[in-house]
Formats: structure tokens, sequence, C-alpha cells
């Protein structure tokens, strides 16, 4: 009989972006708010940005917002954080 590894036959849920973290085709990720989909394995650059726009590792899944608590002054907020 067959055996089946169901993680592998398509997404799979990686949590948070994390830099230098190894990403294959299919892992999901969330960063700011929203998810993505990994379209080309990789190991993550320092910034997800990097990631996303300079070598087009993910792809945009579903849009969201990120809280990130009370405002302050030294933190250093993305687009969608409430």
């Amino acid at each position: 009989m067959a055996e089946f590894k169901l993680g592998r036959l398509k997404f799979v849920w990686k949590g948070a972006w994390a830099s230098a973290a190894t990403y294959v085709k299919d892992d999901i990720i969330s960063f700011g708010g929203k998810t993505y989909v990994c379209v080309h394995g990789h190991v993550a650059d320092a910034a997800f940005y990097t990631d996303l726009n300079t070598n087009e590792y993910w792809e945009q899944m579903s849009d969201g917002f990120a809280w990130v608590g009370e405002w302050d002054n030294s933190t250093q907020y993305r687009l969608n954080d409430i």
C-alpha cells in the first residue's frame, strides 16, 4: 500500500517569516498581517522585502492587518500596522 505524506502534497504553514530560515515551494508564512506562499525555495534574506520585491520568492495569498499595540514614537511601523 502506498504511503502519503500529506504535509508535502500542498501548503505547509510555517508561521511568522524569519530571516535565514529555509523555505520550500508551497510554504505559507505571515508577515505584517498578510499571508504569503513561497513560489521558489530559498534561504530567507535579512529583510523580508528583499525576498518579496527583489527575488520574487513570495506571492501574497491574503490581505490583512497586524495589531502592534499602542502608538510609540520609537516604533518603526509598516503598511497595514494598527
